[in-house]
């Protein structure tokens, strides 16, 4: 009798402490998700890879819902925009092995997919950097997930409203950042990008290319940090 009481207060006291964990659990944000940036207009441009990627962003959450959304960073209206999903592990009934293969065709496709925008898509020429970024933190920063985060692979060499290609307005980003930043958000709303980590990603080629990248995402990291991002810039992954 006295074994039986305590198998009936042990199971209890798990059912109570499972019940804790779930309601604890469920009201937390949870999963990642992750929007890759990529640009096509200069092959000698750092080209991302699955494997790179996985290992820095996806592998430490592997076990959360996952979803990594793709586009290059162009301006022209069919910039094509691709998604991949997976559901979050069964901390139950989870199968390790088969989330492993979810996880390894996720990778394939993302490989494949990151190579047809770099050699498929040399159309989109035109770079408009900064207000894709803000499309995608807008969008990120009305989810409810654990890790919201941004990579930006790409020079950040602006071509559009404001150009980095026009003399006059590279010499008004050195001498007036204020007013570029006017002028790149003025048909553009900004929000609250807390919880966002964005990460520019470029291997420079040249002392040229080197000194306009720096320029150019120390300024857009310093607009998207006013905003509550968190920036890093990097050469690699």
């Amino acid at each position: 009798m006295k074994r039986k009481y305590i198998i009936i207060s042990t199971v209890l006291v798990l059912f109570i402490l499972l019940s804790v964990w779930w309601l604890n659990s469920k009201s937390k944000p949870r999963g990642i998700e992750l929007h890759i940036l990529c640009d096509v207009t200069n092959q000698a441009d750092t080209q991302l890879t699955a494997q790179a990627f996985f290992e820095k962003f996806v592998e430490p959450y592997s076990n959360e819902s996952i979803l990594i959304k793709v586009q290059p960073v162009s301006n022209y209206r069919n910039n094509p925009a691709s998604t991949l999903q997976i559901d979050a592990a069964s901390l139950i009934f989870g199968n390790q092995f088969k989330r492993e293969r979810k996880l390894h065709k996720m990778s394939l496709e993302l490989d494949s997919i990151l190579h047809d925008y770099y050699f498929n898509h040399e159309d989109l020429q035109r770079s408009n950097v900064f207000e894709q970024i803000v499309k995608s933190a807008n969008e990120l920063s009305k989810k409810d997930v654990k890790i919201k985060t941004i990579i930006v692979a790409s020079d950040v060499q602006e071509n559009s409203n404001w150009s980095c290609y026009n003399k006059q307005d590279l010499a008004l980003l050195k001498k007036n950042p204020t007013k570029v930043e006017r002028k790149l958000t003025e048909r553009l709303k900004l929000n609250n990008y807390t919880g966002i980590s964005i990460y520019f990603i470029h291997a420079s080629q040249t002392q040229k290319d080197d000194d306009l990248y720096v320029l150019m995402s120390n300024f857009f990291a310093d607009v998207f940090s006013r905003k509550g991002a968190q920036c890093f810039i990097q050469s690699n992954l």
